[in-house]
């Protein structure tokens, strides 16, 4: 991914960082209780509203807080001028080294002053000379920036650095703001940025307001990947109405593109026609498939679309037991219920699965990979919630060797669960609740508990990054480079993109059962095209830390806690456990 310097978000590694706590887990629930969300108010509309933006700390040796500061300002300005309609042109990319002499910094504030810019903004450290106060009386909009000074023209620094200001002036105003003096320092520098970054709006929405712009009001933010499918179509069928007879051919075509992951999400659907109407029936294990479908239709000119599409898991044919495991050495899934149909992957022993369908002597399940595919009833062991909760919660190992007693056969490889561990020899725990005795050398255990206390340390130690898409650093970052920097701090690597980060890990909780999900788990999300395009680290079992516009944030499903998001509720998809 490329973006320009200006168009970047420009933020240095945020956040203040936590003391030590005895455990990943008293540090996640000290950081869920405390955390304040950065909710964006509702304000002036900006739209129309082009704002240059550069920032230079002091030339002391003090300057490290108050370059943090700048830099965070400037990242969530980004944020919340784009979330008004606005845009904010940054003069430097997050990590880049910006020249810092004074010819370097005029150089700066000249490119954004060429920029199209309606105004360019430059801030500094607080202390700026005695002479610098806010003309409200020719410039009202700064009337509203208390504890703030400001002077137009040049880089700011000294009057010898103002020559050639009025060249700068003539593309547009240039105006250099001092930050207010630091608070205590028992306030966090996020928090001040925070402060700095909404005072700053409520002046650009002044300035747009005694600038007597004429600015359309903002739409509503749409759901996430609402219109992709309808596109998709269009592009499909780019000339007037679709002959509904040609719905069937359509819906499959956006159905194998639109979905990013088709090996993760179960989808097939048959296209009726039934007198003027086109319906949909068939299955899928998200409801995703059905809106994809309806948009595109729609986006042709066919306006009577129904949704008969089966949602999955079917309840009425698997009754409560929704999970299960693997109970035969090894078992292959296919694309129907047929043993004859196309192979999808290999079950070993032992290996949970998530069940979504049954008919005649097949299941419909997801493997621990998230791969879903049929296969025999009779090879996978059924359960309720309760006694896969129990299955799943004992400790893991890893055969290294194959296992043969009686009468079972476990191939080396399988991830199996422990009932007893002993230096003599340890116990598995079998999928029909059985016990069966190996050799202790004969296993591996898997310690997830100590992976994932580094991953939520590795997450919470980039709460209140800026979000800077197609970022990985703790300079900015998007939720993507969020999971990959985690990854990296924790031992493992991770693809660079949310949907091929999914293909990785074991399926621990999906949209329709969450209670899996444990802290280090990475969480996935799917808009209403089938595209996965976000993702998350689990903090608990119902929290989530994320890099969503403005920065990293913690966000949870759980309707009525404080910190509940909707998006994060709507667009649960997954959770895998690297």
């Amino acid at each position: 991914m490329q973006v320009t310097v200006f168009m970047l978000v420009a933020a240095l590694a945020a956040g203040e960082r936590s003391a030590s706590t005895p455990s990943a887990g008293g540090r996640a629930a000290h950081a869920v209780a405390t955390y304040q969300p950065f909710n964006i108010p509702d304000g002036a509309d900006l739209r129309g509203l082009r704002v240059g933006l550069d920032w230079t700390p002091a030339d002391d040796d003090a300057s490290a807080d108050c370059a943090r500061r700048l830099s965070l300002t400037a990242g969530y300005l980004f944020h919340i001028v784009r979330r008004r309609g606005g845009e904010l042109v940054l003069s430097h990319a997050p990590g880049e080294d910006a020249l810092e002499s004074a010819a370097g910094r005029a150089q700066r504030v000249s490119t954004l002053a060429s920029a199209r810019c309606d105004l360019v903004l430059v801030l500094h450290c607080p202390s700026p000379p005695p002479t610098s106060v806010p003309d409200t009386a020719e410039q009202p909009w700064l009337a509203s920036l208390t504890g703030w000074t400001a002077r137009p023209g040049g880089n700011g620094q000294s009057d010898s650095a103002m020559e050639g200001s009025e060249s700068l002036t003539a593309h547009c105003p240039v105006v250099n703001l001092h930050v207010p003096d630091a608070p205590a320092k028992s306030t966090p520098t996020w928090q001040t940025a925070r402060t700095d970054a909404l005072a700053l709006t409520d002046a650009l929405a002044r300035y747009a307001a005694d600038d007597d712009r004429v600015r359309p009001s903002a739409p509503g933010e749409p759901l996430p990947g609402a219109g992709r499918a309808a596109r998709l179509a269009r592009q499909l069928w780019p000339n007037g109405d679709l002959p509904p007879e040609r719905a069937a051919w359509l819906c499959s075509f956006v159905r194998r593109i639109s979905l990013s992951n088709p090996s993760l999400v179960y989808a097939r659907v048959d296209v009726q026609q039934r007198d003027d109407r086109v319906v949909l029936t068939g299955a899928a294990s998200s409801p995703c498939v059905g809106n994809m479908l309806e948009a595109a239709l729609l986006a042709v000119g066919v306006n009577q679309v129904t949704d008969e599409i089966r949602s999955l898991p079917d309840r009425s044919r698997l009754g409560d037991r929704l999970f299960g495991a693997c109970r035969v050495s090894s078992v292959l899934t296919r694309v129907a219920p047929d043993e004859h149909a196309g192979l999808q992957t290999e079950l070993l022993y032992g290996e949970p699965v998530f069940l979504l369908d049954r008919q005649g002597g097949y299941v419909l399940l997801q493997g621990g990979d998230g791969y879903w595919g049929w296969t025999r009833a009779d090879a996978i062991e059924p359960m309720d919630q309760a006694a896969f909760a129990a299955y799943t919660a004992a400790p893991e190992a890893v055969l290294l060797h194959d296992v043969d007693s009686n009468g079972v056969h476990i191939p080396r490889g399988a991830r199996v669960r422990l009932a007893r561990q002993s230096t003599h020899g340890s116990a598995l725990k079998l999928p029909d609740g059985e016990t069966l005795r190996v050799p202790h050398d004969a296993l591996e255990i898997v310690d997830t508990a100590e992976t994932a206390a580094r991953r939520v340390d590795a997450a919470l130690d980039l709460l209140h990054t800026p979000y800077v898409f197609g970022g990985r650093s703790p300079e900015g970052l998007d939720c993507s480079g969020l999971a990959g920097n985690v990854a990296a701090r924790s031992g493992t690597f991770a693809a660079r993109d949310a949907n091929q980060q999914a293909l990785a890990g074991r399926l621990t909780a999906t949209a329709w059962y969450r209670a899996g999900m444990q802290a280090g788990d990475q969480v996935f999300f799917i808009d209403q095209s089938g595209k996965i395009y976000h993702t998350g680290i689990a903090l608990d079992a119902t929290h989530i830390i994320h890099s969503a516009p403005p920065g990293v944030q913690i966000g949870t499903f759980v309707r009525g806690d404080r910190l509940y998001d909707a998006r994060i509720d709507r667009d649960f998809f997954i959770a895998k456990r690297p």
